[in-house]
């Protein structure tokens, strides 16, 4: 989905204290998890769609009732504590009827 891609690089680029940009790994470095998630899903809201942050730490998307899709939006890296995070982009999959 173009606009979910598009909502993460917005976020990368109006929250940039949120990343530590030289620190890659297939995408930035998340410095605040919470935050990113938020201003993702905000981004998604103002492009037209709804965003729903869900328990497993996926970010849900729809535009309406018909169906949703689920999104990973960041990735771990690492078996210790701490892990860290990194900026991805993985489609989960998608319900019919949407389930948010």
């Amino acid at each position: 989905m173009r606009a979910f891609t598009a909502a993460i690089d917005r976020a990368i680029n109006e929250r940039p204290e949120l990343f530590d940009l030289n620190d890659v790994n297939g995408g930035p470095r998340i410095l605040n998890l919470d935050a990113y998630m938020t201003a993702v899903v905000a981004a998604i809201g103002e492009g037209g769609l709804c965003g729903h942050i869900d328990p497993e730490g996926e970010i849900g998307v729809k535009s309406g009732s018909s169906f949703s899709e689920q999104w990973i939006i960041a990735s771990r890296a690492g078996w210790g504590v701490p892990t860290s995070n990194w900026v991805h982009r993985k489609y989960v999959g998608a319900c019919s009827p949407a389930t948010f």
